[in-house]
This record gives C-alpha cells, sequence and structure tokens, in this order.
C-alpha cells in the first residue's frame, strides 16, 4: 500500500483463523499507531471476516499506518488470513473524474 493520505478516511476489514484449532477461545485486538483501539477483543470462532472498523485518522496523519494484533494472556491468538484497508472518501471531496481512452 502506498502512503496513506491524511485526507481520506480508511476502514479495516480482517480475516482471522485461530491458532491452534481453539475455536473461540481465542481472542484478538487491533490498534493503530499510538495504541488507538480498531476492534477491542474479538473471539475468533472460525474464519471469519470482522469489520469494517474505521481507522482513526489520526492513527496516520503522519503518512504511514502501524497495525498491531494482540491476544488475551495465556491464549494463541490468531492468523491473519486477509487483511483490506478500504479508502473512502471524505464527503467534503469531488468525485474523481475517470476518462475513457
Amino acid at each position: 500500500m502506498s502512503a496513506p493520505d491524511p485526507k481520506s478516511e480508511y476502514r479495516l476489514r480482517i480475516r482471522y483463523l485461530p491458532r491452534g484449532g481453539a475455536l473461540g477461545r481465542n481472542h484478538v485486538r487491533a490498534t493503530a499507531s499510538q495504541n488507538q483501539v480498531i476492534h477491542d477483543f474479538q473471539p475468533i470462532t472460525s474464519a471469519n471476516i470482522l469489520g469494517p472498523f474505521t481507522i482513526p485518522r489520526t492513527a496516520y496523519r503522519n503518512g504511514t499506518l502501524e497495525l498491531t494484533w494482540t491476544s488475551k494472556p495465556g491464549e494463541q491468538g490468531a492468523q491473519i488470513l486477509e487483511l483490506w484497508i478500504l479508502r473512502t472518501r471524505l464527503q467534503s471531496q469531488p468525485p474523481v473524474e475517470r476518462h475513457q481512452r
């Protein structure tokens, strides 16, 4: 991904898979730069997709985005199978014109 545009908004969708076959016994929390919570601890019950979650604009205002995942103490956490970072246009931005060739 290129550097996040501080003038845009982004949302995050994640597909997790529990580690060690511990369905529902593993929980994961996602945070962005500066420990801003994207989603609090969620039970991982299968190869489920969570989101979309809004990424706070302050998490990428300097042009970079760092994401971190944490499991509860004593748990194995989850594997990230897929990760989508979805850019959404702000209301004040005009639509992007596309030209046919």
